[in-house]
């Protein structure tokens, strides 16, 4: 009995081309759909931008983890100043 990785069996998938020409253009249809309700969102004006109102919650915690992975990960590179008084 041998159980090496030569003697496993993996199921392939048998797709025929019509079939996997139905899969692409639904993949494609839905990519495309997908960016056009995103750019007519974004054109809508729909969504509040301005200072004047606060962040929701998961934006305001994206915001701030972004900024302080960003200090942190430049901040490395840094040299930390002798700051006692001479």
């Amino acid at each position: 009995m041998h159980y090496g990785f030569a003697d496993r069996q993996y199921r392939t998938w048998n797709f025929n081309d019509e079939v996997l020409m139905k899969i692409v253009t639904a993949f494609v249809v839905t990519i495309t759909i997908a960016f056009i309700l995103l750019v007519s969102f974004a054109y809508s004006g729909f969504y509040d931008v301005s200072a004047r109102s606060p962040h929701s919650g998961f934006t305001n915690w994206l915001a701030t983890m972004t900024m302080h992975a960003s200090i942190k990960r430049r901040s490395r590179e840094i040299a930390v100043p002798d700051l006692e008084p001479r």
